[in-house]
């Protein structure tokens, strides 16, 4: 494996902290950035026409038309919210200690072990104090 040490001072010999009170980037957003998001605004109108007709098109392909009708939606509506339902279990540091051999075990039986495939066995960690 090759040694990164000196790739990486390279690659940060030349940045500096900003000085106090400076921007990073004083010249603001660049000037095409915003000459970009007018035109688009401009052409919204034909824009969201071209959606519908494609959406509407009887020969247009139906990916094509999922695709257009979507666009159309989320512009309108905004994106579908993501739902994460997810149950959260605290765990004392004996039960943390136990899980953690318990997965590492299922990765060395799996072939998948990281760290712990160099010959040492998992039960060789070290018990929590």
């Amino acid at each position: 494996m090759a040694d990164n040490s000196t790739e990486n001072s390279d690659a940060y010999r030349n940045l500096k902290p900003f000085k106090k009170g400076r921007s990073g980037n004083p010249g603001g957003r660049p000037k095409a950035e915003v000459k970009l998001r007018e035109l688009a605004r401009e052409n919204t109108l034909e824009a969201v026409e071209t959606l519908l007709h494609i959406m509407r098109s009887e020969t247009a392909s139906a990916p094509a038309r999922v695709s257009a009708a979507n666009s159309i939606l989320e512009r309108g509506y905004g994106k579908a919210p993501l739902v994460i339902d997810a149950t959260v279990t605290r765990l004392s540091e004996e039960e943390r200690h136990a899980r953690i051999v318990e997965i590492l075990e299922g990765a060395v039986e799996n072939g998948t072990s990281g760290s712990a495939g160099s010959g040492e066995t998992v039960r060789s960690l070290p018990k929590p104090h």
